[in-house]
């Protein structure tokens, strides 16, 4: 069947979403919002105390600089109060208690999204594979005297950046019916989005007559639900923003223990009319270094990503404790010019 086929494709990405799948023991209760302090910044989750001061032991063999960096510090050296990033403001990150999986039924009417070139795409149904996992059946025609290839370029979910794998070939003449599989991990849990209302996908489209292959990339085709219009408001005021310098906003929604991992969870948003990729400059786990986040985001759009430190890795570092401390820097490139990066300012973060 073309759906085994479409999820064996699927291997590497939910390889990727491992820690998308691990769910809190205990966690699934109602929506409660994290407290803040009631300081100056109690909205950013800003804590008005002064940064860690540093405590890195030093030996003969090797002085550590003034600044503590990779190259200088090892987990042995590293306690509460070394300071990764000296000066760096710390905010307070509060236990999250996930939101309960939520069921509605969604319905997709057939819609046709594109025509163009002889190629048709109609969009016809959707079907819930499970809390984190939906399909979108296509039918395909190719009216062309050539054969065509359509693979999954973006795909957005409510104007959410998504994961997804879709690949179809259609012989000139003939007609596919195709299951797109697309993921909507987080967004169910932190802000109640658990159905899509609106879904918006590009292709990747390639004529091959042959002897000459003709490419290009359709914009966002919407695909509307059975419960487009019943959008709810988003508030995120109560996560800490530790990023916002008018290109990129970051917020922090929640740092979890699930068997034996400690997983961050960011919601990014591009301002900008620019692609943004985004990733870790350096990215620390109570002194274990460890560097996770890749991500890119078109012009206007959202998204969650997360940032994971396995079991393996914590026993390699000899951290047996809770996450106390992640110490972050991160840094965003502008439509693929990966030389003329920028760095935004680091932050600490305090896992209450």
């Amino acid at each position: 069947m073309k759906k085994l086929r479409i999820l064996t494709g699927l291997l590497s990405v939910v390889l990727l979403l491992s820690a998308c799948s691990k769910e809190k023991g205990g966690k699934s209760g109602h929506f409660s919002i994290p407290s803040i302090p009631s300081q100056t910044s109690e909205s950013q989750g800003l804590v008005t105390e002064p940064a860690y001061t540093t405590s890195v032991e030093s030996s003969a063999e090797t002085e550590p600089s003034e600044t503590t960096t990779k190259k200088a510090i090892t987990h042995t050296q590293f306690t509460q109060q070394t300071e990764i990033f000296p000066g760096a403001p710390v905010y307070e990150v509060h236990s999250f208690e996930k939101q309960a999986y939520s069921y509605q039924q969604v319905t997709i009417d057939e819609q046709e999204i594109w025509n163009q070139d002889g190629l048709v795409i109609t969009a016809y149904g959707f079907e819930i594979e499970g809390e984190k996992m939906f399909d979108v059946f296509f039918r395909i025609e190719n009216h062309s005297d050539k054969a065509v290839t359509l693979s999954s370029s973006d795909i957005d979910v409510d104007g959410y950046k998504t994961t997804t794998m879709f690949y179809e070939s259609v012989e000139a003449g003939a007609t596919s019916d195709s299951t797109c599989v697309f993921f909507f991990a987080y967004h169910g849990e932190y802000m109640n989005i658990w159905q899509p209302h609106l879904i918006e996908i590009s292709f990747e489209v390639e004529f091959d007559d042959g002897n000459v292959k003709t490419a290009f990339t359709t914009p966002f085709l919407p695909i509307q639900t059975s419960l487009y219009g019943q959008e709810q408001q988003v508030d995120l005021s109560w996560a800490p923003e530790i990023c916002n310098d008018g290109t990129l906003l970051v917020r922090v929604l929640d740092c979890y223990e699930s068997n034996g991992d400690a997983v961050l969870v960011l919601y990014c948003e591009n301002l900008s009319e620019h692609k943004l990729s985004i990733s870790d400059k350096e990215l620390w786990f109570d002194g274990a270094d460890v560097g996770l986040i890749s991500f890119s985001l078109l012009p206007g759009k959202k998204g969650i990503t997360s940032a994971t430190i396995f079991d393996t890795r914590r026993i390699e570092y000899g951290i047996t404790e809770k996450i106390q401390r992640i110490d972050l820097q991160m840094k965003y490139y502008l439509d693929g010019d990966y030389v003329n990066g920028v760095e935004l300012p680091p932050v600490c973060l305090k896992i209450v």
